[in-house]
């Protein structure tokens, strides 16, 4: 008897951690909106007709459940929870390259790469990578190390505390990236020889700025940091 319970529960264990995929029709996406409360999110841009979300389920209690859908134009990927169910899951998401992302993570890892379009985050606490072609991006953090790479619009990333390094590929005629962070080292990468018109803050900490300041430029850079160094620096 203890045998047989033995096995149920090892048998239970290997359907808890195996992957779901769904695949869905990538022709007309231009917006996919994700929402996880903790583990992974990992998104990647690709040629093809089809959009796949593939789910690992690594703590899925009865009171957690995955939907993933697509309504109209959007790619819709939330992990639901009633009350304050502990839901861990992995989610690898494979979509077109022109789309903007909506992300919201509680507790984990963000990594995209090769979209193009917005970008928008909200998280608790983890860090994130994107690389891309960020149009916009619009991004605000708890606790946790930020890296975008690609920005070629405005942007405005908030941090409560951790390390954040933006890198612009090309600056547009006007706009504005604001960088605030409580607590943690803040770079800001922007192409040499960029004109900007520059408001840089640090409470505690080293700051840096190669670019000086320029009053007619169309673009804008306020940054302000709590406590650590805060540089703007040419690529």
């Amino acid at each position: 008897m203890n045998k047989l319970l033995i096995l149920a529960a090892c048998l239970a264990s290997q359907n808890l951690f195996a992957a779901d995929s769904r695949t869905f029709d990538a022709n007309g996406i231009t917006r996919v909106n994700v929402e996880n409360h903790n583990g992974g999110v990992n998104i990647n841009a690709i040629e093809g007709t089809q959009s796949t979300v593939t789910v690992t389920k690594n703590t899925m209690p009865e009171m957690c459940k995955v939907n993933a859908e697509r309504s109209g134009t959007k790619l819709l990927v939330e992990v639901k929870r009633k009350g304050k169910a502990e839901c861990v899951v992995d989610l690898d998401i494979k979509v077109p390259k022109m789309v903007k992302l909506d992300l919201e993570m509680g507790t984990g890892k963000i990594v995209t790469k090769g979209t193009q379009g917005d970008l928008d985050f909200k998280m608790g606490a983890g860090s994130i990578l994107a690389e891309g072609n960020f149009t916009k991006v619009d991004g605000k953090s708890g606790a946790g190390n930020i890296e975008v790479k690609g920005i070629t619009g405005s942007s405005d990333v908030k941090a409560g505390s951790g390390n954040m390094m933006l890198t612009y590929t090309s600056l547009p005629d006007k706009g504005k990236a604001e960088l605030k962070n409580g607590s943690g080292n803040s770079t800001l990468l922007l192409p040499k020889g960029s004109q900007i018109k520059a408001k840089i803050i640090a409470a505690s900490g080293h700051t840096e700025n190669e670019f000086g300041t320029n009053k007619d430029a169309g673009f804008a850079v306020d940054a302000k940091s709590g406590s650590g160094d805060l540089k703007v620096k040419s690529h």
